[in-house]
């Protein structure tokens, strides 16, 4: 979902809302910080708004280097915040009312 990658916060959430795969795995080259697999996350990773959005939508934060240096420190924070989140209800203030 390169829309993360560009931080385009809006379309991201279209594309989740209309069913995107949150934890889709990009085959294209790996943006700086990360190797091998990518996800929306992955992508998306610099921009506080799109990690919390992305996470409401079950987004893997396996896929995310704890040590990456180029990720800031309240991205990574709300990833180990949110990493034994397991229902949406967590993410309520993130969500649609639709959701």
């Amino acid at each position: 979902m390169f829309a993360s990658d560009g931080g385009y916060l809006d379309n991201a959430r279209l594309l989740l809302v209309a069913g995107a795969e949150v934890n889709h795995v990009s085959s294209n080259v790996p943006p700086p910080g990360n190797s091998g697999e990518v996800t929306a996350l992955g992508w998306g990773c610099l921009n506080l708004e799109m990690v919390q959005l992305l996470c409401a939508y079950g987004a893997r934060r396996e896929m995310l280097d704890p040590l990456d240096p180029e990720v800031p420190a309240d991205c990574h924070a709300r990833v180990l915040e949110t990493s034994r989140w397991i229902t949406q209800l967590h993410h309520l203030a993130f969500l649609t009312p639709a959701r």
